[in-house]
C-alpha cells in the first residue's frame, strides 16, 4: 500500500462504507475524496447520502404498505359482495341476484332469447315435518346440486326463496328449456328419501324472452303462472 497515499485505516474505512451503501461508491473511489484534507467533507456527504436513501426507502415501503392495504380492502369488499349475492345454505345465487342478472341480460339484448324456469318443491313441508329442519336443509342442498348438474356452465341457478328455485338460460328457446326442465325433474326424483313418506318432487314453469314477455317482471310473472298450472 506504500505510495498509494492511503493508510490501512483509511482503506478499511473505505471498504466498510462501500458495503453499507452501494449508492455511495462514487464518493469513495476517487483518491481525492479520501485525502486527509477532505475526509470530513466526504463523511458528511456519505451520511447525507445514506439519510436520503433511507428516507426514500421509508417512503417506498410506506407506499407499498398503502398499496397492499388498499388491495386487501378491495378484495374484502369483493368477497363481501360475492357473499351477499349467494344463498347461505345452498351456495346458489339468491333472489336479489336473480332480479339484477335477469334485468341485465334482457337490457343487454332486447331480442335475445332467454328462458326462465321458476320451480317449487312439491310436498316439501311434509318432508320437513317428518324429518325435522336439519334434514330439510340437507334436502334443499341436494336439490341445489341436482339443479346445477342439469344446466350448462353459462346458465345460472338460484334459490329464489324457501323451497323455490329459478334458472336463467341465456340463448335458449322453449324446446331446449323444456328439455332442461325434464332433466331437472328426473334428477330430483332420484334424490334418496328413506323417510317413508311421499317423495319430494319439483314443479317447473317456463317463460321465454322475447316470445312470452319483453320485460323482467312480465317474464317472471308468466313463468309463475305456468308453474301454478304445472
Amino acid at each position: 500500500m506504500e505510495g498509494s497515499g492511503l493508510t490501512n485505516r483509511q482503506e478499511a474505512k473505505r471498504a466498510g462504507e462501500a458495503e453499507i451503501c452501494s449508492a455511495t461508491l462514487a464518493l469513495v473511489t476517487d483518491y481525492d475524496c479520501w485525502h486527509p484534507d477532505h475526509e470530513a467533507v466526504t463523511v458528511d456527504l456519505i451520511i447525507a447520502n445514506l439519510a436520503q436513501n433511507a428516507a426514500t426507502a421509508q417512503k417506498t415501503i410506506a407506499d407499498a404498505v398503502e398499496t397492499i392495504s388498499g388491495a386487501r380492502s378491495c378484495a374484502r369488499d369483493e368477497a363481501g359482495q360475492g357473499e351477499a349475492e349467494r344463498d347461505a345454505l345452498t351456495g346458489l345465487r339468491n333472489h336479489g341476484s336473480f332480479q339484477r342478472e335477469l334485468q341485465g341480460i334482457i337490457a343487454a339484448g332486447p331480442t335475445r332469447q332467454v328462458a326462465v324456469l321458476m320451480m317449487d318443491l312439491d310436498r316439501f313441508k311434509g318432508y320437513n315435518d317428518r324429518n325435522g329442519h336439519p334434514a330439510g336443509d340437507g334436502l334443499l342442498d341436494a336439490v341445489s346440486r341436482a339443479i346445477e348438474s342439469c344446466v350448462r356452465q353459462g346458465d345460472r341457478a338460484y334459490r329464489y326463496g324457501g323451497d323455490e328455485f329459478a334458472v336463467i338460460l341465456p340463448d335458449v328457446g322453449r324446446q331446449a328449456a323444456e328439455e332442461v326442465a325434464r332433466r331437472i325433474r328426473s334428477a330430483i326424483e332420484t334424490i334418496p328419501d328413506d323417510s317413508g313418506g311421499p317423495h319430494v318432487t319439483i314443479s317447473i314453469g317456463i317463460s321465454c324472452h322475447p316470445d312470452d314477455a319483453t320485460d323482467k317482471d312480465s317474464l317472471v310473472e308468466t313463468a309463475d303462472q305456468a308453474l301454478f298450472l304445472a
